[in-house]
This record gives structure tokens, C-alpha cells and sequence, in this order.
């Protein structure tokens, strides 16, 4: 149950052939891998698809089934079948055992198709029982892995035994290494480490005399029993555990550690005890809280939790704010909601399983669908905004407004008192009175009230520096007071919403704040709060089925929190995160219906919204937007970010002006706004679009000049290294690239220095698109690479994927453009995975080129008829596809392509070229009558074209084979007269074939003179001794036939003394047969 299948499904191969053969299948063992060997006479094209949760199909198509099967079970497979579907082999292999890893290689040289497979990463191993526990560690067992391993036997535990566990697993995995203990019931396991030895423990429970082990892997490096009543494990790792989680499965009858000893260390390692089963735990109660009791936070009216204080808190640690630290859950209650967020996981394969979606900011793309990012107020514990007095800020006149009230407000920023708030000035200069013990304790109650408010105001003002330092002095200096508690989960909040654009980086911090705020006040009714911001935090770090689990927690655990509204919503956005926005409307819409009254309906409305601009339905989410304004008619001011979305659902719709409108009218509510640096950068883009670029370049200028540093001033300096003129062949916005050195190094400058964020990354894909413009593809291909490598999932995923493509595309053509086909075919292979569509009609058509170019004359032939089978009517391709079929021998199909031609369709130079390829191959398939109709058409209308010569010659050969030597004749003469002013060694030897054939076309027709000449000419032409001797033996005949013995015998002499076999035999038996015909001669005289 911890191993899952990985299915690799490789589509079928580019290269078409006729039906190959299964010559071979084998099925051999190596350690714990199962490989099952198909070999073929031919090229195979396959297919591999998972079809249950212990099997495989392997289709093989146009292959035919040569050899027999082998006999099963063998290691991990237990059966395999044979089916044929059309033209299509089909191998159904069913597994011995769930869990087995599936891996296809295809070796195309070989013409072998290996399947790894490999469940565990070792086999099961048995233990046998200790003599007596050592002070030392006892190496892990050597016996001999049974040949198929079975799952462990679940027994039933015993009623007043403790449980004992039946097999140790250890799997690996790409980042770390997990070792199960699986049981028959329940345990309950701790796990510490000291540098590169660990020990897992059990606080109750023993080894099964007959349990199972699987050999360590390249962390784990041995496994050792050390203590049996309870069990105690000694692990030898490799290296120090730089993190490590302990949980519960299967009802706490397995606990399960995972390690990691790849990552970046930790501040401090820590023994962390794993928490029993949901089953044998503590009930955790219910708050008593009401929603009036106790408002939202993070001002609510009680000061303390309404349950019993907690114990006193130790003083908070103040590495929150300084660095990291070990993501272990810690012990106590907030371990038993992981563990519970891990099991709902675990339960839900069909989210876990979907790739996480475009989740990049908005003001980073300015294409045709910028996911709408959550709202800095959405989803955060608020209260009422109390009006402030002056005049109600309304729409600005122009920019220029909107731009002076920015800078003011950026002037107007408060001095910090040089008195703390929390320590009163003197009275006077005489000393007072030393307090009573109650004065002091009042004193302390009212300065812990004050660090509460001004964390409080802080947090709601959006200060989160201020917050977190506020909150930072309070747990410091009162960590007894009863505001502790609330401090504790505020400091949490203010913390996530000061690092939610740097969430992988704090993800640990935030997570290790909200669990310390839980584990200490684990009665308050803040926790389901917690639980539902830890959620979120899971979803900003890229795991939604994560996050799905806390707010399971909430809604299943707390369904009289008032947050249970809330958890539905960011369920919503959960699912939105997984690409399912049907599914998120439903429980946006849900929420709205079920609970009408409730505080976070406006959130739902904004989860409504943002599912809208995932679905692309912008005027949607613009009339929800606008509903939310009519419902809340001081929305706009308490909250306006409602604006700017507004803004971007109208720059959506490409109205640009109004768009601009709902902009600058955000930031002449609130010049301070946290997001103030984005939403005036829309405002440039707003003129950029409208081809307003000196209006977009002076506002993106004027962010630069006023938020350094930030997103919206980085964004705003990549906008001025794009081009002003659009590229029209590829209207994506990462393609608005400027291709020269100052755009260049403004990309590098952001890329490098800031990597940690979306921006960084934009960057880093704008630097690669430089690459792609200038040429560059190797570049290009090599800077995405390695940008995946350290992004996996990044929000740019789609744009890399689309210039990953065309940078693919752009070196294939290249090299076709280079003559280049050996190097075309490897970079095709190397890069076949970057592209769209491998299969596609221009990769088909460059690879068929390079098969021509390189003599692969029927893989050409392939290819070129898997683009004539497409509906491709270009000429070139059918003729192409009969060219490379004559080059290959194949004469008969060649002719049948030909005449499938409808050169109705076709111009002069195409159509001369159809009927001279179909006269020639008529000749050479023996079609003697037809070729020369053909040829002499041809010719009659086309003496002279381009390849003539070859048509006189298969006209000539055709006429020869006729019996019609005379006609032949002159078509001979043609063909040599047309490559006469050609030179070459290629040439020379076409010349000495049609004088050879010429000649004996002269010698059939009665011709001697004009037989004699041709094989003169023949003999100096040729190439090679053997051609030489042949034609001077048919001179010898020639001149014998004239009656010009005395040439004919010079010739003859001459042909004996080369010792060339068989000539000069030929000829010295002509010779003796001479003298022997004079003697003969004689005698009759």
C-alpha cells in the first residue's frame, strides 16, 4: 500500500515499416528487477498502457508473433497473454504483486524493447531471531531473497498481547527514502538521530519471529534489531538525516519514516516522538466558542480563549523570524492533524494525482489569460472598517493625480516614536513611589494590552514587520500572560501574509508557527483557524491535495466554527489549484446558498470570481465582482483591491480605458496599498496595448523611481526591455522580446539576482526566448532545462513549454538548412521529448529528408507515406515517396504511386517529372510496352528537361528488350550526347554503360561500323579492368564479324595479356581457335 506504480506511456514511434517480427520474448531476473526482453526482425512501434492496478498491455503495432511464449510465473509476473487487435500485436502482462515499477527501454540499433520491472526496492529478507539484544548493532540478515515475495500476513492482534510487527519495508523514492513498520496493531514509534546512526523505536510492541525485510538502498546502508520486547531498530545512514517526518497508517498499524538526506541541513536536528492512532487518541474538544463570543480575528473582543487557559508557554523561541527550522511536525496535537491531513491525502488519488495549475501573479503575464490571484483580503480574519474621516476618495482625473498622491503618501510615512508605546514617559522629575505587587501586575496587564493592540492594528493596517515585532515582544516579555495565546496565532498570521510571495522559502517557518501556536493552546478556539491558514500555506507551497486535508480537518473536525464557511471556500480554491474550476463554482455556489449570513460570503464571492478567470469567463467574473459592490457599498473603500480586479476582468475583455479607470481609481483610494508597485504597472500595460508606448514607458519609469526593488518595479523594467512592435508570428507576451545586449542583460541581471521569485523566473524565460530570436537554439533549449531543473513547478510551465518547442523546431531546421542529416537525426532524438508534436508533418518530413540524405532509402520511403497517408497532396511527397521507393528496390510500388497521381493537379515541370520517374520504373519492372509509350510521350513534348538523359536510356533499353535494336539505337546515342559536356567520375562510368549498350544495339541492327566505335569509346572509358576487358572483347567480336582479322587479333592478344579472368581466358581461347581455323583451312586446301 506505500508503493505506487509509475507508468511510463510512450507513444508510438515516428518511424512507419512494413510488419515486423517477434522473434523473441524472454522474461530474465536481475536482484530485485524482472525484465521482460522483446526482440524483433524489424523496427517496433509500441505502446504501453496501465489497465488495472497489477497489469500492462504492450501493443505492438503491425508486428506478427514469431516466437512462443515463455513459461510463467516468473518474478514479478505472473501471467501474460496474447491478443490481436487489427493489425496490432497486444501482450497483456499481468503482476504477481500490486506496486511494481514499470519502466520501457527501446533499444532501435538492437531492435530489442526491454520493460524493467521493479516493485520493492529489494527483495523480502527473513530475520532470524536474535540470541540475546547486544549493546551493538546486529547487521541486517544476508539470507537468500525468496524468489517471489509475498505481502505480510495481517494477524489479528491479541486482546492482551502486544502487537508485533510482521515486515520492515524500505522504499526509494527521488528525494528521500521511506522505512515502514508494518504491524498487527497499533503502534506507536519515536525516531532520534545522531549524526549517521539513527534509532526507531517503539513505545510498545515486538518483532514477529517470522518478519520480513527488504534490503537497505543508497541511504538506508544497514538495518539492525538492537532491542526485540519493545522493538528498537538501529538505522546506518549514509549521511546525517537533514529532515525527517514520522506518521501513522492503516489505523495506526504501520508507522512510517520518511528521510531525507539530500536536502539543505536544518537549523537543529530534533527527536520527534510520532503521536499514536486517530483510534487511541485523546479526544480533542470541541470549542465552546461562538461566533459572537468571539469575532474573527485578528482583533477579537475577548483578550484570552474562552476555553481554560492553557499552561504557561515557554518563552517563543525567536528563530521564527530569523531562519529555518525542521519541518518535523512537532509533538502533541498539531502532530495529529498532519497525520490526519496526510491520511485524508492519501484518500484522495484522483487530486493528488493531477498536475498543479498556472498559479503565477497577474501583473506577470499580459496574454490572453492571467490567472486572478487571491486578494490580500481574501480568506484573513478582518473586522468591520471603521469610516475614516475627510472626504470619500472617488475616481482620479488622470494618472498624474494618481501618481502625486503615491509620492505623498510614500512622504507622509510615520516616524517611529523615539519612546516605545509600551513604556510611559516620567510624570515629573521627582523619583516615585516603589508600585505595590497589584500596581506592577496592573502595569504589566496594560503594557501586554498595548503590545497585543498595536500588533493587532499593525496586522489589520497590513504593517506585518511592525505586527510580527509587536507580537515578538509580548511572547518574550509576558510568556505567562493569558494574551499569549492570541499573540501566538497572530505573530502565525502576520508571518504567512508577510512571506505568501516566498512561500517555498518559509513554507517550513509558517507551518512550524501555526503548529507551535496549536500544540501550546490546543483548546482555543483559534485552532480550526490555524488548521485552515495551515492549509492555505500548503496550496501557496504547490500541494494542494494537502491543503485539501486541513480543511477536511475543519469542516469534519469543527463544524460549529464559525471558519467552516471558510474552509469550503479555500476547498474551492483548492480544487481551482488542480484545474477543476467546475468543481470549485459548485462549492463557491455552495457557500453562498448554505450559509447567506455568514461573515465570509464576500470571500466565497472572490473564490467565485477567481474560478470565473481560470475558466476564461471574465465578463462573469466581472458582473460577480460588480454584485459584491452593489451588496457592500463601502466595499470599494475598505477593500480596493474589488477595483483593481474589476481592472483586470476589463483589460480581460480588452477594454483598455476602462480597465485604466478601475486601476487608478484602486490606488487614489489607497496610495499605500500593499500592491500598489503591480496594479500601476497594469497601468502601463493598459497603454502598451493601446500602442500608447511613450505614456506605458514614462508609467513604467515612474515604478521604477517609486518601489525599487519590488515585483512591480522589476516587471516594469522587463517591459522596457520588450520590443514596442508586436510579434505577430507569435503573439504570446513572453515573445515581446527586444533581441539585443541591453535587453539581454537586463534579463540576466533579474534572473540571477532574483531568483527566489515569479519575477526571477519571467526573467529567466525572457532570457531564453533572447536566445531563441537571436538563433540561438542549443542556448535557448539549454537555459529551459535547466530552468525546470531548479523550477519544477513553475507557474511559467505553458510559456516554457511553447518556446521549448519552437527552440526544438528552429535547430531541427537549421541543421536541414546546414545539409546537416546525421546531426538532424541525433538532435531529434535528444530532443524529441521538448516537442508539441514529435509526430508532427514537418518533423516527418525533415527526418525523411535526413533517412534520403543518408542512403536509409526505405525509412524514407516510410515516412513519405505516412504524409501522402495524411491527405497531403504536394507533389513532392508522392514523388519523393516513389523516388526513395525505386532507391530501395522497390519497383512495383513505385509504379503503383506513380499512377495514383492526378497530375490533373500538377504543373509542367511536376508532371514531366511524374511520367519520367513512372517510365523508368516501368522499365525496370519489365513493363517493356508501356515504358516506351511512356518515354517516347515524354520525349516527344520534352526532349530536352532536366534528367533527360536518363528517360533516352530506359526508352533504349525498353526498345532493346523489344527486339527493336534499330529504334534503340538513336535513344542511346541521345542519352550520351546529352551527358557528354558533363564531367565527373560518376559521369564517365553512365557514359561507359550506354556506349556498351549503344554498341550492341549498333551490332543487332546490322551497324558493325557504328558497334566498333561505341566500344572504343567504351573501352577508354572505363573505369576498372574488368569494364576494360569487356569492352575490348566485344570489339574483338565486332571487328571479327567486319572480317578485320588482323584487329581483331591484335585486340584478342592484347585482352590475354592482362591475366584477367575470365577475359583472357575468353580470349586466348578465341586466339586458339583462330589458329586452329587457318590450320583447318590449310588442310582443305
Amino acid at each position: 500500500m506505500f508503493f505506487a506504480l509509475a507508468l511510463v506511456a510512450l507513444a508510438f514511434s515516428a518511424w512507419p515499416a512494413a510488419a515486423a517480427r517477434l522473434t523473441d520474448v524472454s522474461v530474465t531476473q536481475s536482484g530485485g528487477a524482472t525484465r521482460l526482453v522483446l526482440r524483433a526482425d524489424g523496427p517496433l512501434r509500441f505502446q504501453l498502457d496501465l489497465t488495472g492496478p497489477e497489469s500492462i498491455e504492450i501493443a505492438l503495432a503491425e508486428t506478427i508473433m514469431a516466437a512462443e511464449l515463455p513459461a510463467v510465473p516468473q518474478g514479478l509476473i505472473g501471467d501474460i497473454g496474447l491478443d490481436r487487435r487489427g493489425d496490432d500485436l497486444v501482450l497483456a502482462v499481468r503482476f504477481s504483486q500490486p506496486g511494481v515499477t514499470v519502466l520501457p527501454i527501446y533499444d532501435a540499433p538492437a531492435k530489442r524493447l526491454t520493460i524493467e520491472l521493479g516493485g520493492r526496492p529489494g527483495q523480502e529478507e527473513r530475520l532470524a531471531p536474535p540470541p540475546e539484544p547486544e549493546p551493538s548493532a546486529t547487521p541486517a540478515p544476508t539470507a537468500e531473497p525468496a524468489a517471489t515475495p509475498t505481502p505480510p500476513t495481517q494477524v489479528a492482534p491479541a486482546a492482551a498481547t502486544a502487537p508485533l510487527v510482521r515486515a520492515v519495508r524500505v522504499v526509494s523514492h527521488d528525494g528521500f527514502t521511506r522505512v515502514a513498520l508494518l504491524a498487527d496493531g497499533p503502534i506507536e514509534a519515536s525516531f532520534q538521530a545522531e549524526g549517521q546512526v539513527g534509532w526507531l523505536r517503539l513505545k510498545r510492541g515486538g518483532l514477529a519471529p517470522d518478519a520480513s525485510w527488504d534490503r537497505p538502498d543508497r541511504r538506508v546502508l544497514g538495518l539492525g534489531v538492537i532491542g526485540r520486547q519493545p522493538l528498537v531498530l538501529r538505522l546506518q545512514l549514509a549521511r546525517p538525516a537533514v529532515r525527517h517526518r514520522l506518521f501513522a497508517a492503516e489505523d495506526g498499524r504501520s508507522a512510517v519514516l520518511d528521510l531525507d538526506l539530500d536536502g539543505p541541513p536544518p537549523a537543529a536536528s530534533t527527536r520527534q516522538p510520532m503521536p499514536a492512532p486517530p483510534a487511541a487518541a485523546e479526544p480533542t474538544p470541541e470549542p465552546t466558542a461562538t461566533p459572537t463570543a468571539s469575532p474573527p480575528p485578528p482583533a477579537p473582543e475577548a483578550s484570552a480563549p474562552t476555553a481554560s487557559p492553557a499552561p504557561p508557554a515557554p518563552e517563543a523561541p525567536k528563530t521564527a523570524l530569523a531562519g529555518p527550522v525542521t519541518p518535523a511536525p512537532t509533538p502533541g496535537f498539531s502532530a495529529r492533524m498532519e497525520l490526519r491531513a496526510q491520511h485524508l491525502a492519501r484518500n484522495m488519488p484522483a487530486l493528488a494525482a493531477v498536475a498543479t495549475i498556472d498559479r503565477r501573479e497577474p501583473y506577470l503575464a499580459r496574454g490572453p489569460m492571467p490567472p486572478m490571484p487571491t486578494p490580500p483580503a481574501l480568506a484573513r480574519p478582518r473586522q468591520t472598517a471603521t469610516a475614516q474621516p475627510g472626504p470619500t476618495p472617488g475616481p482620479p482625473q488622470d494618472a498624474a493625480q494618481v501618481l502625486a498622491a503615491i509620492k505623498n503618501a510614500q512622504q507622509a510615512a510615520p516616524a517611529q516614536p523615539s519612546t516605545p508605546a509600551s513604556q510611559p514617559a516620567p510624570a515629573s522629575q521627582a523619583t516615585p513611589a516603589p508600585p505595590t505587587a497589584a500596581q506592577e501586575a496592573d502595569r504589566q496587564r496594560q503594557i501586554a494590552d498595548a503590545l497585543l493592540s498595536r500588533g493587532r492594528s499593525a496586522l489589520e493596517e497590513r504593517d506585518y514587520n511592525q505586527a510580527l515585532l509587536a507580537f515578538q515582544e509580548l511572547m518574550d516579555r509576558f510568556p505567562k500572560d493569558q494574551a499569549v495565546g492570541e499573540a501566538m496565532f497572530r505573530f502565525a498570521d502576520a508571518f504567512y501574509y508577510e512571506n505568501e510571495r516566498k512561500m517555498a522559502a518559509k513554507f517550513h517557518d509558517v507551518m512550524f508557527n501555526y503548529q507551535r501556536a496549536i500544540d501550546l493552546h490546543p483548546q482555543s478556539d483559534q485552532v480550526p483557524w490555524a488548521l485552515l491558514m495551515m492549509g492555505k500555506a500548503s496550496m501557496a507551497f504547490g500541494e494542494p491535495f494537502r491543503g485539501m486535508g486541513y480543511f477536511e480537518i475543519v469542516i469534519n473536525d469543527y463544524p460549529k466554527s464559525p471558519y467552516v464557511p471558510l474552509a469550503l471556500v479555500n476547498r474551492g480554491g483548492a480544487f481551482q489549484e488542480q484545474g477543476k474550476f467546475a468543481m470549485a463554482v459548485a462549492e463557491y455556489e455552495r457557500v453562498l446558498a448554505s450559509y447567506p449570513q455568514s461573515d465570509y460570503r464576500v470571500d466565497a464571492q472572490w473564490g467565485l470570481a477567481k474560478a470565473y478567470f481560470g475558466m476564461a469567463r471574465f465578463r462573469a467574473a466581472s458582473d460577480v465582482l460588480l454584485e459584491m459592490a452593489k451588496e457592500n457599498p463601502q466595499m470599494h473603500l475598505q477593500n480596493p483591491e474589488l477595483l483593481y480586479y474589476l481592472g483586470e476582468a476589463e483589460f480581460q475583455l480588452r477594454d483598455y480605458n476602462k480597465a485604466r479607470f478601475y486601476f487608478l481609481w484602486a490606488l487614489n483610494i489607497r496610495p499605500d496599498m500593499r500592491d500598489g508597485d503591480i496594479i500601476l504597472t497594469r497601468v502601463g500595460d493598459s497603454y502598451g496595448y493601446q500602442g500608447q508606448d511613450r505614456a506605458a514607458r514614462e508609467i513604467y519609469a515612474q515604478v521604477i523611481d517609486m518601489y525599487p526593488d519590488t515585483d512591480g518595479a522589476l516587471v516594469a523594467r522587463i517591459r522596457l526591455a520588450e520590443s514596442p512592435e508586436k510579434d505577430i508570428e507569435h503573439p504570446w507576451d513572453i515573445f515581446q522580446v527586444k533581441a539585443d545586449l541591453d535587453a539581454y542583460r537586463t534579463y540576466k541581471e533579474i534572473a540571477d539576482k532574483y531568483a527566489d521569485r515569479q519575477v526571477g523566473q519571467l526573467a529567466k524565460v525572457k532570457l531564453a526566448v533572447y536566445h531563441y530570436k537571436k538563433n540561438e537554439f542549443v542556448k535557448a533549449i539549454d537555459t529551459l532545462e535547466k530552468f525546470l531543473q531548479l523550477n519544477p513547478n513553475t507557474p511559467f510551465r505553458p510559456e516554457v513549454d511553447y518556446t521549448m518547442n519552437l527552440a526544438a523546431i528552429g535547430l531541427l531546421e537549421g541543421l536541414r538548412a546546414e545539409n546537416k542529416p546525421m546531426e538532424l537525426m541525433d538532435a531529434y532524438l535528444r530532443n524529441r521529448v521538448l516537442l508539441t508534436r514529435p509526430n508532427s508533418n514537418q518533423m516527418l518530413s525533415l527526418l525523411a529528408w535526413a533517412y534520403e540524405s543518408t542512403g536509409l532509402y526505405d525509412r524514407a520511403a516510410g515516412l513519405y507515406k505516412v504524409l501522402a497517408s495524411r491527405g497531403m497532396v504536394d507533389s513532392k511527397i508522392w514523388l519523393a515517396w516513389a523516388e526513395n521507393l525505386a532507391k530501395s528496390g522497390q519497383t512495383k510500388e513505385a509504379v503503383g504511386v506513380l499512377e495514383d497521381i492526378d497530375t490533373a493537379n500538377l504543373k509542367g515541370p511536376e508532371i514531366t517529372r511524374v511520367r519520367s520517374l513512372l517510365g523508368r520504373m516501368l522499365c525496370l519492372d519489365g513493363q517493356y510496352e508501356k515504358a516506351a509509350k511512356a518515354l517516347q510521350e515524354l520525349i516527344k513534348g520534352s526532349p530536352n528537361h532536366g534528367g533527360a538523359e536518363a528517360d533516352y536510356r530506359a526508352l533504349g533499353q525498353s526498345l532493346a528488350a523489344l527486339n527493336r535494336p534499330a529504334e534503340a539505337l538513336p535513344a542511346f546515342e541521345k542519352a550520351i550526347a546529352l551527358l557528354t559536356p558533363m564531367q565527373g567520375p560518376e559521369i564517365d562510368l553512365e557514359r561507359y554503360l550506354l556506349a556498351m549498350e549503344a554498341g550492341a544495339a549498333a551490332v543487332a541492327s546490322g551497324k558493325l561500323d557504328l558497334g566498333v566505335t561505341h566500344f572504343a569509346t567504351a573501352e577508354s572509358l572505363a573505369q576498372s579492368p574488368a569494364d576494360k576487358a569487356q569492352a575490348m572483347y566485344e570489339l574483338s567480336r565486332t571487328y571479327g564479324r567486319l572480317g578485320q582479322s588482323k584487329r581483331m587479333t591484335e585486340v584478342l592478344n592484347d585482352l590475354a595479356k592482362m591475366d584477367l579472368t575470365p577475359w583472357s581466358e575468353m580470349a586466348k581461347g578465341a586466339l586458339n581457335d583462330q589458329k586452329l581455323s587457318k590450320r583447318l583451312l590449310q588442310m582443305g586446301k
